[in-house]
């Protein structure tokens, strides 16, 4: 028994003042264990044993059976009782409730504690008229903090790879957004916990009478949530600290409303099973709207009818490209990618053996450049172009040969080559050869020319760039990611 207000302990004195700050007290404002403690007569020192609830004597007044004086429980001198010591007196009470006086973190931890290690002993030193709202800042600390911290050692290292190393895959938002999207994880779960308690309150009412209100429930729930504080260990923590949460929380409730255990799994289960069937039933609708959507939607294109669509995407977005740069084609292909015309990916055959990884540009790879930060991507595209030798009229990117340079948005002449797709020769050798071509032509459509027919289509295709003022193409065939196309042979032959 000590002090409230300085700590003082108060045990063999006959007053009912501290000594030590004049605080005033009565025994009565204290709760013990029951028979633990010995009041003594003020008067003969005749023992008697507090044998309450509340290791109080009952009754509280009476008249001493050896002085026979009239005395109360507050008169008494107070004393730990033979055998016991002054801790095996102290009925345990939860160190969140003596924060102020344990300190936070201390008081923090003490109670997550007690949390996974014995719910219920937690549950009876949670007075039923404590705030709820202290509760619910205890779990608060359990839900969200903990997920931040779970995932900051490895955010912290991704952001070290990015910053300290420039050839590293990992573009710098995405520490960041690991990091947020845990902390957004995190709220949802805090919310979750308040729907939990009011769904296990009720749950607990539809089924038989409860001990206490809903705030004894919220208590048991929020509480409970101190074995949660596990999910702060990167990695492992986040697939076991939830389960500790759940058990603790079934045993906190079965002391809280002191209802029998397969009552309590039932309704603290319940609401997360239904919320797990619900999540279930959401994403077998969504598989099920999407095959009906698949269903009635035409077959999946052939190969050549993809590779005509791709061809047509990349061909509309050099036309763009022109269009905004009076009449100039981009220098490099990859100019497309730098003004957000087109992805990294879109030159790359959703059939071939081309990769990011193995297209080669500006000294590095195509991979590399897609997930390289802004600034480093311009410098990238500014020097694969300057490795074009001067007077290219051809160059190649990942499954593409570009052939506008020189081009102006007066041309639309649908006769006229404006990129072909004729798959990577290096990234594909020893693939089966391809039966036809997939030409982009100025008016923005496609058209298929068959392989055996290419070069008679070449000859015809360099008649209408003459028309034009543009100078002729090589076989486009023998252009690769190192030699380009700086002029035209002689005329072709079939």
């Amino acid at each position: 028994m000590k002090c409230k207000k300085c700590g003082y302990r108060l045990w063999q004195l006959p007053t009912r003042r501290c000594p030590e700050c004049g605080a005033d007290f009565r025994p009565s404002n204290y709760e013990f264990v029951p028979n633990s403690v010995e009041f003594s007569c003020p008067h003969c020192r005749q023992p008697y044993y507090g044998t309450g609830p509340k290791g109080h004597l009952e009754p509280i007044a009476f008249n001493c059976v050896t002085c026979g004086r009239p005395v109360t429980m507050d008169e008494m001198i107070l004393s730990p009782a033979p055998g016991t010591s002054e801790t095996q007196t102290e009925v345990f009470r939860l160190p969140w409730l003596d924060r102020k006086e344990r300190g936070w973190l201390r008081a923090w931890l003490a109670t997550a504690r007690s949390a996974m290690l014995s719910p219920a002993q937690m549950m009876k030193g949670v007075p039923v008229e404590s705030s709820g709202w202290e509760a619910f800042g205890f779990a608060f600390l359990n839900t969200l903090p903990p997920m931040i911290m779970a995932v900051l050692p490895i955010a912290a290292v991704m952001l070290v790879m990015t910053l300290a190393t420039p050839q590293s895959a990992i573009p710098i938002f995405v520490p960041v957004a690991v990091a947020v999207e845990f902390a957004v994880i995190g709220v949802v779960c805090l919310v979750g916990t308040v729907v939990w308690a009011v769904a296990t309150h009720l749950l607990l009412r539809l089924t038989g009478q409860t001990a206490g209100p809903l705030l004894r429930t919220q208590q048991a729930i929020y509480y409970s949530s101190g074995a949660n504080l596990i999910s702060a260990i990167p990695c492992l923590g986040y697939y076991v600290g939830w389960i500790w949460w759940i058990v603790s929380a079934i045993l906190a409730v079965k002391e809280g409303q002191r209802v029998h255990g397969g009552r309590a799994v039932f309704t603290v289960l319940g609401p997360l099973v239904a919320c797990a069937l619900l999540f279930a039933g959401l994403a077998a609708a969504m598989i099920g709207l999407a095959n009906v959507r698949t269903s009635s939607t035409p077959p999946a294109a052939t190969p050549l009818t993809q590779a005509m669509a791709d061809t047509r995407k990349v061909t509309q977005a050099v036309i763009r490209y022109i269009r905004r740069h009076n009449g100039r084609g981009p220098d490099h292909a990859i100019l497309l990618v730098t003004q957000g015309d087109l992805l990294a990916s879109d030159f790359i055959s959703s059939d071939s053996a081309t990769t990011l990884g193995k297209t080669p540009l500006a000294g590095t790879t195509l991979d590399y450049f897609n997930f390289a930060r802004p600034n480093e991507r311009t410098q990238l595209a500014s020097r694969a172009v300057a490795n074009l030798p001067t007077g290219t009229v051809a160059h190649r990117l990942g499954d593409y040969v570009f052939t506008c340079k020189g081009m102006n948005p007066s041309i639309s002449d649908n006769r006229l080559w404006v990129v072909v797709q004729i798959v990577d020769p290096v990234a594909n050798a020893g693939q089966p050869p391809r039966s036809h071509l997939i030409c982009g032509m100025a008016d923005g459509g496609t058209q298929m020319t068959p392989v055996a027919h290419f070069l008679a289509d070449l000859k015809t295709q360099n008649g209408v760039r003459a028309e034009h003022g543009l100078p002729p193409l090589p076989d486009l065939r023998t252009i690769t990611h190192t030699q380009p196309a700086t002029s035209a042979p002689a005329e072709a032959s079939e």
